[in-house]
């Protein structure tokens, strides 16, 4: 394997990381999930008060199902990611699942969400009741 192609793989093997501790995250609290996006995105504020009012309102299981590294360049890795997200306790919600793409820009040497696009949300489909549940 060349240097490139090692450089390449370490690095989507640390996107996946990230991915997988952003979700693990969600699951947690509104801070520590603000924690995986970069303080200069133009979305930033947004995304804290977002977080903010459905962590107050929530408590959610999240899961990641699919992080697919599509592109890099200089300054962002671009991942579809899909992620499957169920109410805990809480108002009305519905369990979904979604499929995105997430901009990561470093900071500091941690890749960060800059932005992220929906490209679907779909209805989780039921989970079977485990052990007679």
């Amino acid at each position: 394997m060349s240097g490139h192609n090692r450089e390449s793989a370490r690095l989507i093997d640390t996107i996946r990381a990230t991915f997988e501790s952003y979700v693990a995250a969600q699951s947690r609290d509104a801070k520590a999930t603000l924690e995986h996006f970069h303080r200069s995105s133009p979305t930033y504020e947004s995304a804290r008060e977002m977080l903010h009012q459905l962590f107050l309102n929530y408590k959610l299981r999240c899961a990641l199902e699919t992080v697919d590294v599509v592109g890099m360049d200089e300054s962002y890795v671009y991942a579809r990611v899909r992620q499957r997200t169920e109410k805990v306790e809480g108002p009305a919600f519905r369990d979904n699942v979604t499929d995105v793409l997430i901009v990561l820009r470093e900071d500091e040497g941690a890749w960060k969400i800059w932005n992220q696009a929906l490209l679907s949300v779909e209805a989780a489909p039921a989970r079977e009741a485990a052990g007679g549940e």
